[in-house]
């Protein structure tokens, strides 16, 4: 199949996945309707709310969350658009890999965060597709590269291995020295506008609350844990999020059976493709611009408060 259909068979999974949700044991009916509110309610006092025009936190996935609350029935549609993001982001992924991409589809790269309401699958769509551009359309490679910074702060200094990412894409150097600027100002974005009304250049607030605050740091351990769980965990640790909280109709023995065989199923087709990529590094047989990226999304795992999802726009490097 072309990797048209291919993308559209995802699309189907994924929706069949919402679906699926929408029943007694799912969390989806326990969203609240405030759900921006929802999902900064954790945050440090001065980072405000993404319903307010004051904000220090990346404003990106709040403007898309507060569209979608402009209609009646918003949580389908969310839902959809989610579904839609991972189909699209396997096509980018299987024109750049091919059929390798199922592997990722086994690790539930595509899937997984459809039904949750997150940053992560919008940031890595956007993120995964300025890097497919590179050898299409290096303009739009920055205009995504710019959008996928205003919904994460990840970014914030990828404007320095830029110009290594471009070379060893095969632009000129002319090229390579231009996109260090470009690079910079197309990510700069919220670090301008909260200098504007702050005084006070920073692209998000977020990290300074969870070392901060205590409710995440709890010392090194910190660093150690969100490595693990963003660098070398499964994806389907979110997949069983979404039962284990609502799993009454299925039965807990049951349902703990399933998602501990999806666990291990996922960390050992993990483990291979670290184990894959670490021997084609060591052969020299790798584009270097992707283990600079690699290396780059490495740091920010250790900061990560829960779970393997800065993963998302770097797994297809790693294969």
């Amino acid at each position: 199949m072309s990797k048209a259909w291919n993308s559209l068979l995802v699309l189907f999974i994924n929706v069949l996945y919402v679906s699926l949700l929408f029943n007694t044991f799912s969390e989806i009916h326990n969203i609240d309707g405030d759900i921006i509110q929802h999902y900064t309610k954790n945050i440090s006092a001065d980072t405000g709310s993404y319903l307010e025009s004051g904000t220090l936190r990346t404003v990106g996935y709040g403007i898309v969350l507060r569209f979608f609350m402009m209609f009646d029935n918003w949580l389908p549609i969310i839902l959809i658009f989610n579904c839609l993001l991972g189909a699209w982001m396997f096509y980018v992924v299987y024109d750049m890999i091919g059929r390798k991409a199922w592997i990722l589809f086994g690790l539930g790269a595509f899937t997984a965060y459809v039904p949750m309401l997150y940053t992560d699958l919008l940031f890595a769509t956007l993120f995964v597709t300025s890097i497919w551009l590179i050898k299409k359309n290096l303009w739009l490679h920055f205009l995504f590269l710019g959008l996928a910074s205003v919904v994460r702060p990840s970014l914030a200094w990828f404007f320095l291995i830029e110009p290594i990412v471009l070379y060893t894409y095969g632009h000129n150097t002319r090229w390579c020295m231009l996109s260090l600027p470009i690079a910079f100002v197309v990510t700069s974005f919220n670090p301008i506008r909260n200098y504007v009304k702050y005084d006070t250049w920073t692209h998000s607030t977020v990290l300074k609350f969870n070392i901060e605050s205590g409710e995440y740091y709890d010392g090194p351990a910190y660093f150690v844990k969100s490595f693990k769980a963003n660098a070398l965990s499964g994806h389907y640790d979110f997949i069983g999020a979404m039962y284990n909280k609502y799993k009454r109709d299925m039965g807990d023995k049951e349902a703990s059976t399933l998602m501990w065989w999806a666990n291990i199923i996922a960390v050992l087709l993990n483990a291979l493709i670290w184990l894959r990529f670490g021997y084609r590094v060591v052969r020299g047989r790798v584009n270097w611009g992707n283990v600079v990226m690699v290396a780059y999304f490495i740091v920010p795992t250790l900061f990560g408060a829960a779970g393997a999802r800065l993963r998302l726009p770097i797994e297809w490097m790693l294969i």
